[in-house]
């Protein structure tokens, strides 16, 4: 299974900063794992339909609820209200989107060398590098967990598209 990966870099250097300080003023409140609100959803959403209007087959969508969701770890993480050293094991299983999307993506602003993403397909694991600002794009039913660090931050945004044609349709052949 092939795994859309564009640097996108150029797209976002300008709000960069803005969209990290909107992350960090949420991620105290909640867990690792947390929605995002920032003025910048739409413009994430229209690089990202941008992107798969090019690269997929055509597809329309079910509906405009665009969410970002954030994926923040580092040495420490936030759970239930209390700062507790990361295992690297307890949250980073594998799992996929197909009760929420059709096709999914993970948009990297910060990721350490090493910290990427681990895909399952066809009883085998597969590490992509993911370099900060690379989007990965693939189908709602793939397996996947993000590889974490244990010294850096590693900020990953998640964002969902939900379509009326069938997953299978849109990305064959890819």
């Amino acid at each position: 299974m092939d795994v859309i990966k564009i640097n996108i870099e150029n797209n976002i250097k300008n709000i960069e900063n803005e969209l990290l300080k909107d992350i960090e003023k949420t991620k105290h409140l909640r867990d690792y794992s947390f929605s995002v609100e920032t003025k910048f959803k739409d413009k994430l959403y229209g690089i990202f339909l941008k992107i798969c209007e090019k690269k997929l087959n055509k597809f329309t969508l079910k509906n405009n609820n665009f969410n970002l969701h954030a994926y923040y770890t580092d040495k420490y993480w936030c759970k239930g209200g209390r700062i507790i050293e990361n295992d690297n094991l307890s949250f980073n299983r594998f799992h996929n989107h197909i009760k929420t999307s059709t096709i999914n993506s993970v948009l990297y602003l910060k990721s350490p060398k090493g910290c990427g993403l681990d895909i399952e397909y066809d009883n085998k694991v597969k590490f992509i590098e993911a370099d900060s600002y690379d989007f990965l794009i693939f189908p709602n039913w793939l397996n996947h967990r993000p590889v974490i660090s244990n010294k850096e931050s590693r900020i990953s945004l998640n964002l969902e598209l939900s379509c009326n044609e069938n997953v299978n349709d849109i990305f064959n052949p890819l």
